[in-house]
């Protein structure tokens, strides 16, 4: 589990992240009263305009008067592409007769709550990554060792052959 939070007093927003096995599962709360007001879900699929871009298939469910949908949508399909894996997005933020002003510094919180969560994901990626290669490479080496020890043991019987 994952916990990020940006901001102070209403202005304040908590991002927390589950994965569920592959799956990833993003709930963004805060203001003065954090609740569920739009999820999103996003599919990874190829890009349909290039196959060797990552893409994903969103779709969203927003309750009644709530205005998160979109902000929902784009976090899903943001942490998607970058995993390219499902992720869930439930967001509720909310200000009692918000301006304009604190609405924007709610979604600014947020998003800086998904740009620290898209590095840490990256890097755990990476990492994985890594991981992946030195365990290919491992592999590599033990295969080509036991070409080196086919090879020496071949040439062992021949020299045998010929005394």
């Amino acid at each position: 589990m994952i916990e990020i939070i940006e901001g102070k007093d209403k202005y304040k927003v908590k991002l927390t992240a589950v994965s569920s096995g592959e799956e990833l599962t993003i709930i963004i709360s805060g203001g003065e009263k954090p609740h569920i007001g739009a999820i999103a879900i996003s599919i990874p699929r190829p890009s349909l305009k290039d196959s060797n871009i990552a893409s994903a298939s969103t779709s969203i469910f927003t309750l009644t008067g709530h205005k998160e949908d979109e902000l929902s949508k784009q976090i899903a399909e943001n942490i998607t592409k970058l995993t390219e894996k499902v992720t869930v997005a439930i967001v509720g933020v909310h200000i009692d007769k918000a301006t304009p002003q604190e609405i924007e510094c709610l979604i600014q919180n947020t998003q800086k709550t998904v740009n620290k969560l898209r590095k840490i994901l990256i890097k755990k990626k990476d990492n994985f990554l890594k991981k992946e290669r030195e365990v290919n490479t491992s592999k590599i080496l033990k295969v080509i060792w036991g070409v080196v020890l086919a090879v020496i043991y071949l040439q062992a019987i021949d020299n045998s052959r010929r005394w």
